[in-house]
């Protein structure tokens, strides 16, 4: 068939496919979905393990091996690469296409349990492996919680701060628009004991 020939013997026919088209696409765009961060399925996760001092072979052997076996009966993981070095096991696992983000979670939990029924097989000393399937979430917002007040001359310690920033995650998390929250930067606690050496020494006790 001669396309141009039959648009123009056919002008009605043709005028209004070229509207219904139009107004398809118009009727489309207006339509889709729009979102200013889009949410991304990523279909990856790693599976990391530490065993300080255990040598690159032993990792591959002992707990490299003994995971991928456990992890590749999953029907929805598509490919697994791992790393053995001295010390550290990393498995790297993609899922296959047809895994939605609505199921998404739910095979990774199946991953976690996989990865939970072999840590009984673990040689002694050997770290519980660590399945990290969030590295691929983004921040769309970062908060900084300066130790300066606003309103008092004298700075907030940083337990004060750590309290404040528990009341604020604990309020972004009623928000349905914010999928997780984390703090970062909070130090670890330490206790500070000030002593007399005189009244220690009489009592035969020593700072160290």
């Amino acid at each position: 068939m001669n396309l141009p020939k039959f648009a123009i013997t056919h002008r009605p026919i043709t005028l209004v496919l070229a509207v219904i088209v139009l107004a398809t696409g118009v009727m489309t765009f207006l339509s889709m979905p729009r979102r200013e961060n889009p949410r991304l399925t990523i279909r990856a996760a790693t599976i990391e393990t530490y065993w300080p001092g255990a040598s690159a072979q032993r990792m591959e052997e002992l707990v490299t091996e003994l995971i991928e076996d456990s992890v590749v009966k999953i029907e929805e993981v598509d490919t697994i690469e791992s790393m053995s070095r001295t010390g550290y096991s990393r498995i790297d696992i993609t899922l296959i296409d047809s895994v939605t983000a609505e199921t998404l979670d739910q095979t990774f939990d199946l991953v976690r349990d996989k990865v939970d029924a072999v840590r009984g097989e673990l040689p002694d000393g050997c770290g519980a492996p660590f399945v990290n399937s969030d590295f691929g979430d983004v921040s769309a917002v970062c908060l900084v919680i300066h130790p300066k007040g606003t309103e008092r001359q004298d700075p907030y310690s940083y337990r004060e701060l750590e309290l404040v920033a528990e009341d604020l995650e604990t309020e972004l998390k009623r928000l349905d628009s914010v999928a997780s929250v984390q703090t970062f930067g909070v130090p670890d606690e330490a206790i500070t004991l000030e002593v007399d050496a005189a009244q220690w020494s009489k009592l035969g006790i020593s700072k160290d």
